[in-house]
């Protein structure tokens, strides 16, 4: 059996997305379509999707919202 290549997107479950939280702060967090992740508007953080899988690495987290550069990086 040959596994699929492809990453699936993360599960649009909200009752799976209510049991996530903060890192940092704890708090609640908000799923963000595009750059697809979870954003603290407490820390002002984005808690971005990679292979996805949500990245809560706060090392790894970036500034939210995302900036006119950040946002350009995102779509290139």
């Amino acid at each position: 059996m040959v596994a699929s290549a492809k990453v699936n997107a993360v599960p649009q479950d909200a009752a799976l997305f209510s049991l996530l939280a903060c890192p940092k702060c704890h708090g609640t967090l908000n799923h963000v379509a595009s750059p697809e992740g979870f954003a603290c508007n407490a820390c002002k953080l984005l808690f971005a999707v990679d292979d996805g899988l949500p990245n809560m690495l706060i090392d790894d987290a970036k500034a939210w919202p995302l900036t006119g550069a950040q946002a350009e990086k995102q779509g290139s």
